[in-house]
C-alpha cells in the first residue's frame, strides 16, 4: 500500500497506460471529496478518509492518490468487490451528514464517487485521467 500526494495526475495516466490490455481485476474508485461542503472538508477529515482506505487495503495491491483538491483515488488490483463496497460505505458514513454523501431523503448520493472497473471501463477511465491531467496543468499555467 502506497499513498501518493504529488504528481497524481501523471500517476493516474500512467496507471491507465499500464493497465491497457490487461485490465482484468483492476479498479479505480474516485472519491469526489472536493465537492463536500466546507464544514466537512477539513484536513483532519480528509486524513481520516485516507487512513480508512489505507487500513482497509493495507495488505492488498492498492495505491491511494490524494489530489490537491482533496479528491481521493483508490487504484486497486484484486477481485474483492465486497472490499470496494466496504470502503465506499465507510467513507460515505464518515461524511454521512454532508449532502454529497447522502441526499436529504437519506439515499446514497451517486455523485459521492465513481467506480471504474477497468475490465469494462478502461477507455472511459483513460479519457478521464488525461482530462484530469490537462485541467490540472491549465490551473498551473
Amino acid at each position: 500500500m502506497r499513498i501518493f500526494k504529488s504528481n497524481i495526475e501523471a500517476k493516474l495516466v500512467d496507471f491507465a497506460n499500464t493497465t491497457r490490455g490487461r485490465s482484468e481485476d483492476y479498479y479505480v474508485i474516485h472519491f469526489r471529496l472536493s465537492k463536500l461542503s466546507e464544514a466537512y472538508k477539513s484536513d483532519f477529515q480528509i486524513k481520516i478518509a485516507l487512513n480508512i482506505l489505507a487500513d482497509l487495503f493495507k495488505n492488498r495491491k492498492a495505491e491511494i492518490c490524494e489530489a490537491t483538491n482533496s479528491d481521493l483515488f483508490l487504484l486497486y488490483h484484486g477481485d474483492d468487490r465486497g472490499l470496494i463496497n466496504k470502503a465506499i460505505f465507510q467513507l460515505r458514513y464518515l461524511f454521512f451528514d454532508d449532502p454529497l454523501a447522502t441526499t436529504a431523503e437519506g439515499k446514497e448520493n451517486k455523485d459521492f464517487c465513481d467506480i471504474y472497473d477497468l475490465n469494462f471501463q478502461w477507455a472511459q477511465f483513460s479519457t478521464f485521467a488525461s482530462k484530469f491531467m490537462s485541467e490540472s496543468m491549465n490551473k498551473i499555467l
